[in-house]
């Protein structure tokens, strides 16, 4: 171990006042206390300026990757939400706009020219009421087996009731009803009356209502 030799602060004050030189001291150096309180004093400094860098070049490393993160996820999310924005925006332009076509009209989706085309293929109350009634006919099954009977040849009541395993009477019922709706026609031979279908509109009613079902 070395020594060093120090004025010491206290004698070289009370010296110059007295008109004294100052007291030299000797301390130890080298390798010694000094070295390593300085050696200790300098690894505490350059540790903590170390910690400091490492812990402040951390934290901004983590900081600007946490911003960039976090700004581009907000960067993506405003996209996403620009474009949800931009969507729901035109859907409320259409939106606005069909209800103000609906408060001017009084319609949603239709025009004029779609109110003259439905005016022109209306019919009139009395034919729609005539035509509802006409389609009435085919809701019982019996009239309609007896429709197809006659689609084959005319032919008088009692063969019918035999063909249907029916009674006269029933058969002569719902002839009559087919009669009045312009469904079938009849002509007498003798004391027999034989019926047939009207006109071939029926086999078009029939035939395409078949194919209507069996699609």
């Amino acid at each position: 171990m070395g020594w060093s030799i120090r004025k010491s602060p206290e004698s070289c004050q009370k010296g110059i006042k007295a008109g004294k030189f100052p007291v030299w001291r000797m301390e130890p150096c080298g390798s010694g206390v000094e070295r390593s309180r300085l050696e200790r004093n300098g690894l505490k400094r350059n540790g903590v300026e170390r910690s400091l860098l490492e812990r402040n070049g951390l934290k901004r490393n983590g900081v600007e990757r946490s911003l960039l993160r976090r700004n581009g996820l907000e960067r993506g999310g405003v996209e996403n939400r620009k474009e949800t924005d931009m969507g729901k925006n035109g859907n409320r332009s259409m939106e606005q706009t069909a209800e103000q076509t609906m408060e001017q009209s009084g319609y949603l989706y239709v025009d004029e020219k779609t109110l003259k085309k439905v005016d022109e293929k209306m019919p009139p109350e009395e034919e729609l009421q005539d035509l509802g009634d006409f389609f009435k006919i085919f809701g019982d099954a019996t009239r309609l087996k007896i429709l197809y009977v006659l689609l084959c040849t005319e032919m008088c009541v009692l063969d019918i009731a035999k063909i249907l395993d029916m009674s006269q009477s029933a058969i002569s019922h719902q002839l009559r009803i087919l009669k009045q709706m312009d469904l079938v026609k009849n002509r007498r031979e003798g004391k027999t009356i034989f019926y047939s279908l009207a006109d071939s509109h029926i086999v078009t009613i029939l035939s395409q209502g078949l194919d209507h079902i069996e699609e």
